[in-house]
């Protein structure tokens, strides 16, 4: 049986990086990969391009990450997870130091 691995989140502004790069790696190795970002745009060209790569094809779950109740709703959909990679970011721009 094959393990489901979830890979939260790819980038909301883009579908690339170490989100996608490791989503594509699982699925290389066989992995059924669920994919949560912000936008479904970038979801389904991920999505794409991780089956033009691997012939997986990737269940994707447009959510916002500060939302719990889509979180929650995203993850009963994707059903049971052997590995969640949490891979986002927070850019606030303004000085670190003075």
């Amino acid at each position: 049986m094959a393990k489901r691995i979830s890979m939260s989140s790819l980038p909301a502004d883009r579908a690339s990086g170490i989100g996608l790069a490791l989503a594509h790696q699982a699925a290389s190795e066989g992995a059924r990969i669920s994919i949560l970002a912000r936008s479904l745009k970038k979801l389904e060209e991920a999505k794409d391009a991780i089956r033009l790569s691997t012939r997986i094809d990737a269940a994707v779950h447009a959510a916002d990450v500060r939302d719990y109740d889509a979180i929650s709703k995203a993850v009963d959909e994707a059903g049971p997870i052997d590995v969640l990679i949490v891979n986002q970011g927070v850019f606030i721009p303004q000085e670190l130091a003075e």
